[in-house]
């Protein structure tokens, strides 16, 4: 029994391995679909190194599923072609793009471009990643370990919003000491 165990996991590990690094791309997906929970309300107030209204704002959270819904078709056809694999591996392009944007944005449609990047990359990855899942696992790890993607969004939402709450703290404390 114990042999048997051992022997299941040495077949499974690098399967459960390939899932668990993939479902860091979707813990990225649910960082950035929640950033802009705790971070619009300090963008919007912060009229120094922002411009943007509460207006332009609002356009934050609806401009990616607008994009995947645009992307996913095409996402679908290439994955197709080029495979889950590297469909999969072309979600670090525009997720790159987009933090780069995020990073150095001042004005709103600088956000709204790299809103529609989260869009394109979700888009992808929303049709290779679950393929790729199916493509490289058993049934028994793919019915275990195939809702891990799902978890990892959840995850990063929950992560950005505990990060968002705690960092605004901070910063007004650091800004604080530094002035007095």
């Amino acid at each position: 029994m114990l042999e048997d165990l051992r022997r299941d996991f040495q077949r499974s590990w690098p399967q459960i391995l390939a899932i668990a690094i993939g479902c860091l791309g979707t813990l990225n997906t649910g960082f950035q679909y929640a950033w802009t929970s705790p971070y619009i309300i300090q963008i919007t107030k912060d009229k120094i190194d922002y411009h943007i209204s509460e207006d332009e704002a609002a356009y934050f959270a609806i401009i990616p599923p607008l994009a995947m819904m645009l992307t996913c078709p095409a996402s679908s056809y290439l994955t197709k072609i080029i495979g889950p694999k590297k469909g999969f591996l072309l979600t670090t392009i525009p997720n790159l793009l987009n933090w780069i944007l995020i990073a150095t944005a001042e004005q709103a449609y600088v956000f709204y471009i790299a809103r529609f990047f989260v869009g394109v990359s979700d888009g992808i990855m929303f049709t290779s990643f679950p393929a790729y899942i199916g493509e490289i696992s058993t049934p028994k790890v793919r019915g275990t370990f195939g809702n891990g993607p799902t978890l990892a969004i959840y995850l990063g939402e929950f992560l950005i919003n505990l990060l968002g709450t705690y960092y605004y703290l901070f910063a007004i404390e650091f800004k604080t000491k530094i002035l007095l």
